[in-house]
């Protein structure tokens, strides 16, 4: 519900917002009733009497201690908010909120930010990015150095994909 009041939060829900959403819920392989329930959850975050402030609130609440699910939470928002190829001024200001109530500095918000940025960019304009841009945009998406090790680079991937993974997500409560 609280993808759809984002992805409303600049006066319209485009396709490619809704086509992110079907993604993720592909992505955690819901079954039928899952899916609908999902849909059903996105749709009613779309009713401007929403209250995704309290539903922000009751998900903090029932996951106090889980700062990456946390940030897995609002790192999803984000990959949302710019699904379109824009941040509104709407959805940046949501998005900051949300960071600020889970504890989220503004340097790590920032930096979530960038990455989903570069992300996006290089998914939809492969086009304006040299190799070298690459490999530079994939070591800061690892946290990693490129002077670090094989093996340091190794671990910073696997903890990586194992804090995303869809399982792991669905275990802690997302």
């Amino acid at each position: 519900s609280v993808m759809g009041a984002l992805a409303k939060a600049d006066g319209r829900v485009t396709g490619d917002e809704i086509d992110l959403v079907e993604q993720a819920i592909d992505e955690f392989d819901f079954i039928p009733d899952q899916r609908r329930l999902a849909i059903e959850l996105f749709n009613k975050g779309k009713d401007p009497n929403f209250d995704i402030w309290g539903t922000i609130q009751q998900f903090k609440k029932q996951c106090p201690r889980s700062r990456s699910l946390h940030k897995t939470f609002l790192e999803i928002q984000l990959q949302l908010a710019l699904s379109d190829g824009e941040l509104h001024p709407n959805e940046l200001n949501m998005l900051q909120r949300m960071a600020h109530l889970f504890g989220i500095s503004v340097t790590e918000f920032s930096a979530m930010l960038a990455r989903v940025k570069q992300t996006y960019s290089r998914r939809h304009h492969p086009e304006q990015e040299s190799t070298a841009d690459t490999l530079q945009a994939a070591y800061r998406v690892l946290g990693v150095n490129p002077g670090d090790s094989d093996d340091e680079v190794k671990r910073a991937y696997r903890r990586c994909m194992n804090q995303h993974h869809p399982d792991k997500l669905v275990a802690r409560g997302l």
